[in-house]
């Protein structure tokens, strides 16, 4: 069994708050290391994320071509069996919706590289030991996700 450490009162305020705003979006986490996949399942779930793993290229593109509608995925940018950069350009091919907010997860990213989005702005590039900030990276992207909807089918 997997424990979340909340050191205080405020950290379990924003959690509760995080799963509540978070509850009913389907998160796609592709990452080959089991501690890792192990660490950031429980959090993701706590913070109202429904999760699904999986450890390959291969399984994240069975999982895509099954269920193309996931609201967020979430992929280690080291993966041994494939580039993260060349999988978050399959999976933004692959989904119902083409703005899918998608992470690149980093264990050691370079500064350079952190909270900077691509040119489409729906990919971002995040440490994947900075609970709080993929946390509050993936709940801005997808409020954001959601208000251009809502802006897209009042304007219909």
């Amino acid at each position: 069994m997997r424990f979340l450490i909340i050191d205080d009162d405020a950290d379990l305020r924003e959690l509760l708050r995080l799963h509540l705003a978070n509850a009913g979006y389907d998160v796609l986490l592709a990452e080959d290391d089991l501690f890792f996949r192990d660490t950031l399942k429980p959090v993701l779930a706590a913070a109202g994320y429904r999760v699904t793993t999986v450890s390959s290229a291969a399984q994240l593109i069975d999982a895509v071509q099954q269920h193309k509608a996931f609201d967020a995925v979430l992929i280690d940018s080291d993966m041994e069996t494939a580039d993260g950069g060349n999988l978050a350009d399959y999976v933004r091919a692959e989904m119902v919706k083409p703005a899918t907010p998608i992470l690149r997860l980093f264990e050691l990213p370079p500064q350079a590289l952190l909270g900077i989005p691509s040119d489409d702005r729906m990919t971002f590039n995040i440490s994947k030991l900075d609970r709080q900030s993929l946390l509050g990276t993936l709940t801005s992207m997808l409020a954001a996700q959601d208000e251009n909807t809502t802006s897209q089918e009042l304007a219909a």
